[in-house]
Parts: C-alpha cells; structure tokens; sequence
C-alpha cells in the first residue's frame, strides 16, 4: 500500500515548456481563453503530480528515485467510488481516495503486474479487462486477497512485429456492450521486423496482420477477433457517443492529414493504405478497397476513390491539439456542466482536453470541436467519468515531450456549478450554421454579422507527413437570428463546402451580462451538406407518402380501464371505436413503470437505463434527457414535419432539455407531474406548478381539471393548421395523474367516482382529435397510437386505476405496472378489429413507424427495438 501523503504536487495552474520547440505549438491569442476562465467553470484538482527532474525526450530519462510511477495507459472507475488505473509499466492499481477534495489521503494498491504495455482498462463481470500488445487480457482475483491471481487470454489474433509503434489500444464497449479495440500500424518496417507481417501481393502493403484496424472481441468464448473497419495509423482512443456508436481518433502523420474522429463501422476505409495489407484475410471488410491515388485534396480524393471513409471530425493542427488521445462520453446527466450527450477528447503534445459535438446528417455522423481545458500537468492519454460526474485525466508523456511540468500523473476536473458562457452546438444547415449557447446572448451582439467571422479549409490526402490547411477560403456571414430566448442564433452563411473543415470565430458576442465567451472558437467539419427541406420532401419515392403521426398517452392508466382491454365500469366508447377499425395490443409493455423513465423509453427506442432516464425528474433535478440523444421527433422535425408537443413534457426542466430544443415546433403543457406543486397529496410546501406555451411560463397552479380539454384544443387546432403537410403530435395528457380533475362538464358524469369521470373525459378527448383527422381528410394518412406511460397508482385508492387480471401496479415490475393498453389504427394499412397477443414494448414504437422517412437505427438502439418492426401493419 502507497499513501499520497505530503506527495510533490504542481499546481493545477502550472504551464512549464518542456521542450523549446513546443513553444511554438500553443494556440494563438484570442482563441484561446485564459485559465482564470477555465478554472471558474471546471477546477483542476491533483491527485499525484511529480515534478519532472529531466525532459520526457531525454536519453537519460528516469522517474524520481522514491514513490509510485504512476504513467497511467488504461483508467475505469468502480462502483465502490474507487479507481483503477493500468501503468505504462504493466501494472494494475486500485486507487482509494481520489475524489477527496482535497486529496490528501490518496492510497494505492497494487492489483496486478508483469503485463506488456496495457492501454485500456474496463472492469466487468468481477474481473478487469485491458488489451496488451498481443491480446486482451481477463484479469480476475479468484481467491478473493485483494491480488489478481487468473490472467486468462479473452481475445487474440492480430500481428505483432516487435516494432515500438504497434500499440493496442482498448478495450471500450460500444452501446450493446461489445468491446472494441484499436490497432497501431507499424512504422517503416524492416529487416527482423518483416518476418511477422502480411503482404497484399497487389498493392505492395505489407504490415502485421490488422494493423491499421478497429476490431470487436465479442464473448464468444472462442478468443476471436472480428475484423471491422481499416485505414488508421495512431488510433490511441476509441469510445462510444451517446447514441451508442464508436468513434476513435487517429493522429497526425504519414497519410493522416491532421488529427481526427473517425465512426468506426463495418467496411469504413479511413485512409491509411498499409492496412490494406490485411485486406485478403479470411473476415476482411475490405476485400474491394484500392488502390490509392495521392496527392488529391480530400473532396477530389473521395469523389475518385468512393471507398474513402473522411473523418466525422478534424481537428486543426495546433489549434485543436497536436496529438488525439482518449474519447469519453458525458453520461452525466448534468452532473458535469451543461455537455451532456457530448464527447470529450484527450490531448498529449498540449497536456488539454477538447469538447465534440456529433449529429447525422443524411446517415452521416459529423460535427464541430471546441476547446475546452488547459493547463494539465502533463499529457492527458486516458479520461474517465466518476459517479459523481467529475472527470479523471491519466496523464503520460514518456517517448514524446508535453507541456506541463510533471511527466505523468493523476488529476481530476470538477465542475464547479457555474456555467461557463459556451458554443454548446454547432449544427449544419443548408445555408449556414446553428450556433447553440449554453447561456443566453446578448441580442445586441450576437445579431451583428461583425461579431463572427468564418473560412473554410480542406486537406491533401498524401503519404506525408500531414497536411497545411489548403484551398482557404474567407466566407461572409449574411445574417445572424436569435431566438426568442437567446440561446440560439441562425447564421446565413455563402459558400459552404462538403468535404472542408469551416472555422467559426465569435470575439464579438456577448452574453446578457456582457461576459465574451470563453472560448469564442469552433471548427466545423462539413462532410456532407444538409438538404433543405423541400429536397428532402421531393426525394421521398411517390408510391410511400410520408404518413402523419399521432402519438396519444394517458399518465398511470390502468390495463383494465378500458373497455375493450376487459374494463366493465368505466365507458370507453371511442378508445373501442379506435380498436375496431385498428388493432389491439394485450401484451404491450412500456420501458419503466415510471414517468420519467417510460417517456425516454418511448422516444428514443431506448431501454431508459442505457440512456440515463430512470425514474422520474421533479421541480428540483437538474438533469434531463441528454443533447446528444437521439429523438423521435428531432429525426422527423429534420425530414420536414411539423411537430407539437400538448401535455406533460417531463424529460428536463432546463434549456438543453426543453421539448422546444428537442425537435418540436410547439409546447404548451408542464414540465413535470401536477403534483410537484401546491396540490400534491402528501407533501406539503412544493412551488406553484408552471404552465408554459412554448419556452415561457404563462400560468402558474391552474385549474387542472382544464387540463385534458384545453390540451385537446390545442391538438384540434395544430391539426388544423399542419394538415397540408406531414406532422407528428404528441399528446402526452397529464391525467389520470393524481391529482385527478375532470372538467365541469364530466365531473360527476360517470356515476362512480372521479376517476372513472377523468377517463371517459380522457376517452372523449381521443374521439374528438380522430374527429377532427377524419373532419381535414387526413385520416387516411395518419397512424394514430394510444397507450399508457406505466400501470395505475394503487397507492391512491380510488383515485387509482385498476391493472385488470394483473398484479401490482406503478413503479413495480409487475405486470400491472409494466403491461399497459396500446391501440393503433391507420385505416388501409393497420388491420381492423386484430387483435395481437404478441409481445412488443414501447421501444419498438419508433421502429414501427417504417413507412416514415427517417434515419436508420444502429447500434443500442437497434438492440433495444429489433423485434417487431411490422407487426401492426399485418405484412
């Protein structure tokens, strides 16, 4: 055991130049913000620092002569708050005390030891995992002593020469839980180091066999490797988004213009030719790709060479970064700033970290990068996120020099509540770009074209040593909108390029306090350019019309409240008249037996765990569903519907998670339960209950037996404005939540009891909206489904619902909790009067709409709503 105790430390603030040359390398003044900046937003805090006694490039380079070398290569924190950390040195520590503030008692234990350069740690299934030069490697304690004494080979199967630069990289889970590992090509192989290669006999590359690769190692049991995507020369991180896909970097060199994110997927060619050495081998991807011609700027390059995968993201050298590391996704719900669904990307050469932002445009990720914190102690190779959102920063430089003054080390960055004046999201449009802000702008500033200035810049694909920007080009900013609440500004932008990275500068905005933003720079990478709306509309083939949508949920209705699901008491006539002419789901299950939880479920096509939604949100959490989610209604918004949303949103009562700035045009409803306010049944003192129309509050604690009808109207009327172009409305009514209110005109009216008047008013509010499609002639082109979030509060007595034949209710996994009503009718595609006993969940919802234009699921995604995909159309 290793104490911290009264361990040297360099301060979180100290930039030392390691190397004269490095001087040169730091971002130029005015795009970068200073570290009293940084540090009011996210403080750095040091866990273990040791000062450097000689320059990381020295011959004569030793570590200091006393204490823990910790060159941390592989980092994963464990459920129990502590961390684990794999060394450069081929050991596995557990660290205790890490994220004490301060860090004064940290201690560490040696887990296990004699491994060959692991660079990547995960710890599942009681048992640590890390991809060594030769393998991945099981790593277990079996006797239970606190020493690991079971090193098992998980995977194997890649070449090694011997050369120093064959690194492997891994292992990290993509969103189904498989792990992906990364493959350094070798560099000018020669002599002694050809024996162990692969040739392709018709290119002439000859390299270790998948060197160059992104590979799974599925639990098979087998040890094998399944070969994926090729063309990368320095892949040193590899992660997962928030939608559940791969991305890794891949640093600057020969054939690599610069550093980038590449999407890993199966077939992709990224570049690098000497990985086409493994291109004959059994399970190759890339069996068709080549040759390569060179010298080509990119856009020639891939319009010559269709098997060129470009990057989602380059990042400009030196103003970006030097040297791409580790990826990590915030999953923190919040927890760390307002980045959620980000990813966020390690820098060696300048010791920082850099902030991504992903979106799909026409079935392609691509995205912008921001600056984000300097000032490490030393170059950051591995990021881990801890329980409590704060970040850990693994630090090593040995082999190639860094700034900061330590040569390898442990820090962690903690938010500190206040945020940070930020781009947020850069979004790609026909004509110009989204800026989205993590605060509001000052109009004044952020509406002057002068206050922003953007070039665009391509790259030569070439067998050199990187790439200068080429083809520059100074773009003129037209216009710049704001939104009506200031966290968005439209920018028209002339002369956007596909294939080009287009730099933003903004030294000129403001926030509502007059504060410049911290770090007023982004770089866009414009692989392909958005369609406008009507080419995408115009692009729909003839004979597949894009139907509307019309998503309707009750809140905490029971199974057996309903007529036609075997309910005797409470009238139903229109939810049976839906069924009639639609079909019927008996085994209809919903993601969570919980608000919260269920609407993520429902929206996403997600489990809600995977995504972080579990539960229910209330009036004082801060988190909401994650920006870079993928939604329903933001992949419809995009393909041109008209989209609304009338009833309980709660999905996040903050800006980023707003129903508004998640894809729908409209919102009137609250943003939570209707008993997180002064009626809830039994806790007293809660804050009025809000009502917003859009992105303002227009009412507080209102009348909620008004509820169901006045949120029926604002359907009726959407359905009226938006019937001569595709829509999707989504009324999620607040009742039969408690507490229950019916109207004036239905209370009392079913002759037992509120709840039962609550629900036949909830059954006449369906028949109304299917009125009103039949009444405007769209019901024929309208896929309407009706179902519950979860099961019936028991809890509440007569005020609760009844969950039929089935047992429990609300927040259990009972079947009365999960087992909800489903109905859908399209009149000529969904069959009349059928009745489906097969089960299908909520998840699978977004994959029934197939007839809809809309981007194709992968991923977690895919794994969550395979199942049923036409089941309710009967073909």
């Amino acid at each position: 055991m290793v104490s911290n105790r009264a361990r040297t430390r360099v301060a979180a603030d100290a930039v030392v130049i390691t190397c004269a040359w490095i001087g040169s390398l730091v971002a130029p003044a005015g795009r970068a913000a200073t570290l009293d900046e940084e540090n009011a937003s996210y403080r750095l805090v040091t866990v273990m620092a040791p000062e450097a006694v000689r320059d990381s490039r020295d011959t004569g380079w030793k570590p200091p002569p006393d204490g823990l070398m910790l060159e941390v290569s592989g980092i994963t924190t464990l459920a129990d708050g502590r961390l684990a950390v794999a060394t450069r040195k081929g050991e596995i520590w557990l660290v205790t005390g890490a994220g004490d503030d301060p860090p004064d008692d940290v201690r560490y234990h040696r887990f296990a030891s004699g491994l060959h350069e692991p660079l990547g740690l995960e710890f599942r299934d009681a048992a640590f995992w890390t991809a060594q030069r030769s393998e991945l490697t099981r790593i277990a304690d079996t006797d239970g002593d606190g020493v690991a004494d079971d090193y098992a080979t998980a995977a194997k199967g890649w070449g090694v020469t011997g050369h120093y630069h064959e690194y492997a990289y891994g292992p990290k889970p993509d969103g189904d839980g498989t792990f992906w590992l990364t493959l350094n090509t070798g560099l000018n192989l020669k002599d002694e180091h050809l024996d162990g290669t692969v040739l392709d006999a018709a290119l002439g590359y000859r390299q270790g066999a998948w060197r160059g690769w992104a590979v799974e190692a599925p639990d098979a049991g087998d040890g094998a490797i399944v070969p994926v995507c090729g063309g990368l020369r320095s892949p040193s991180g590899l992660g997962r988004s928030a939608t559940g896909e791969m991305f890794a970097t891949d640093q600057q060199g020969n054939w690599v213009a610069t550093n980038s994110l590449v999407h890993l997927r199966r077939g992709a060619f990224f570049g690098h030719p000497e990985s086409l050495a493994s291109r004959g081998l059994p399970g190759s991807t890339l069996a068709a790709v080549g040759p390569v011609v060179e010298g080509l700027p990119w856009p020639e390059a891939v319009e010559r060479m269709p098997f060129l995968t470009p990057p989602a993201v380059w990042f400009p050298y030196r103003t970006a970064g030097q040297s791409a590391t580790d990826v990590m996704l915030d999953a923190s719900g919040g927890r760390f700033g307002p980045f959620t669904g980000q990813l966020f990307v390690g820098e060696f050469t300048q010791a920082a970290v850099h902030r991504v932002f992903l979106e799909e445009v026409d079935g392609v990720w691509q995205g912008a990068c921001f600056p984000f914190r300097s000032g490490f102690a030393s170059a950051v190779l591995r990021l881990a996120q801890a329980n409590d959102g704060s970040v850990y920063a693994g630090l090593t430089n040995r082999g190639w020099s860094s700034l900061g003054g330590a040569a390898y080390g442990l820090q962690r960055l903690v938010w500190t509540g206040r945020t940070p004046f930020e781009i947020r999201e850069m979004r790609a449009r026909p004509d110009g770009f989204d800026l989205v802000f993590t605060l509001p702008v000052d109009p004044h500033t952020a509406e002057d074209p002068g206050s922003y200035a953007l070039s665009s810049h391509t790259y030569l694909y070439h067998s050199q040593y990187g790439s200068d920007p080429i083809d520059r080009r100074d773009l003129a900013v037209r216009s710049a909108q704001v939104s009506a609440d200031g966290l968005s500004v439209r920018l028209v932008v002339d002369g956007l390029r596909a294939l080009h990275v287009h730099e933003l500068e903004a030294p000129g905005v403001r926030d509502r306090e007059g504060r410049s933003l911290v770090h007023p720079w982004a770089a866009y990478t414009l692989v392909k350019r958005p369609r406008a709306e009507a080419a995408a509309a115009a692009s729909q083939p003839a004979d597949a019309p894009a139907p509307n949508v019309v998503l309707i949920m009750a809140d905490d209705l029971g199974y057996g409240d309903i007529g036609c699901f075997g309910g005797r008491t409470i009238r139903t006539p229109h939810l049976d008249r839906m069924a009639a002419e639609g079909t019927r789901f008996t085994s209809f299950y919903v993601g969570q037996a919980v608000c919260t939880a269920s609407r993520a479920a429902l929206l996403t096509g997600c489990y809600p765990n995977r995504i972080g939604m579990a539960g229910a949100l209330n009036h004082t959490s801060p988190t909401g569903i994650a920006p870079g989610e993928w939604l329903l209604e933001e992949s419809l918004s995009r393909r041109g519907y008209a989209t609304a949303c009338f009833g309980k949103w709660h999905l996040g009562l903050h800006p980023p998670f707003w129903p508004t700035r998640r894809g729908f045009d409209e919102f009137l409803g609250i943003p939570y339960s209707n008993d997180n306010g002064p009626l809830h049944p039994t806790v007293p003192g809660m804050p009025p209950l809000p009502v917003y129309d859009g992105d303002a509050i227009v009412e507080r604690d209102p009348d909620q037996s008004t509820f169901t009808r006045r949120f029926t109207e604002r359907a009726i009327d959407f359905i009226a404005r938006r019937r001569e172009r595709p829509f999707f409305l989504y009324v999620p009514q607040v009742m039969p939540h408690v507490p229950i209110s019916a109207s004036a005109e239905w209370r009392g009216r079913s002759g037992h009891g509120p709840y039962a008047d609550v629900v036949e008013e909830l059954d006449a509010s369906v028949g109304a909206i299917l009125h009103a499609l039949d009444a405007h002639g769209v019901a024929d082109r309208t896929l309407v489904i009706f179902l519950s979030d979860n099961g019936p509060f028991l809890s509440y007595g007569s005020h609760a619902g009844s969950a039929g034949p089935f047992r429990e209710g609300k927040l259990t996994t009972f079947e009365g909790g999960m087992r909800v009503p489903c109905i859908a009718r399209w009149p000529g595609h969904v069959p009349a009067g059928r009745r489906v006993d097969a089960i299908v969940s909520a998840m699978d919802l977004c994959a029934i709409f197939e007839r809809l234009p809309r981007r194709r699921h992968r991923g977690r995604r895919d794994a969550d709503q395979r199942r049923l995909q036409r089941l309710p159309t009967g073909r």
